[in-house]
């Protein structure tokens, strides 16, 4: 652990970027994942790393950087399947159940 700690701190500003890789995770999560029981089962255990996270780690301030990559991943890729899953409820839509082959016209 201590050679993660070393690598995270050596890291700087790049470790941002997983952020939003943590967050597309979420939402590929989503579109890979079946139904809304599964949905919050990933909701679930993302949360549920994030607080054994922050319990386990915030007793005595060693590693500062793995708790916090601890802690906002699992966050964000929560965040991503949340967002996905509330914009889908807002569109309203029917989802296609299987891939078809149709023809669109349009006039422009």
């Amino acid at each position: 652990m201590e050679a993660l700690e070393r690598f995270l701190a050596s890291a700087g500003f790049d470790r941002a970027p997983w952020l939003a890789v943590a967050f597309a995770g979420g939402v590929a999560g989503w579109f890979w994942l079946a139904n809304g029981w599964q949905w919050l089962a990933l909701m679930a255990l993302c949360l549920g790393v994030a607080a054994a996270s922050v319990s386990i780690l915030h007793s005595d301030g060693r590693f500062p950087y793995l708790r916090q990559a601890l802690v906002a991943i699992p966050l964000m890729a929560a965040a991503g399947c949340m967002v996905v899953w509330a914009k889908s409820e807002l569109v309203g839509k029917v989802s296609i159940d299987r891939p078809m082959i149709a023809q669109f016209a349009g006039v422009v």
